[in-house]
């Protein structure tokens, strides 16, 4: 398998299809077809939201790395926590 360093999408919406152009750590280029709208969702997601990703050209697979269960989550958690907390002003009425 290779990492995936970049990609590119082409997506006809007439038949819903299209191809994913991957670029690989060795600067090999890489055709990945695709037959449906759904099917072209998966990839973006995987090609945008994962990391590593990989490639392998003899069974077409892309793979994400290896992560532990719930890391998503986490992820989400740790933005939460970023966020400034802004505190409520209270108005006296005179």
């Amino acid at each position: 398998m290779k990492k995936v360093e970049q990609y590119k999408i082409f997506y006809r919406h007439i038949n819903e299809s299209g191809a994913v152009h991957l670029i690989v750590s060795d600067g090999t280029g890489y055709h990945y077809n695709f037959h449906s709208a759904t099917e072209a969702s998966l990839l973006l997601d995987i090609l945008r939201n994962e990391s590593p990703v990989y490639y392998d050209p003899h069974h077409e697979l892309l793979a994400t790395g290896l992560e532990e269960v719930g890391e998503g989550e986490k992820q989400e958690e740790k933005q939460e926590e970023k966020k400034p907390v802004r505190k409520k002003r209270t108005v006296k009425k005179k």
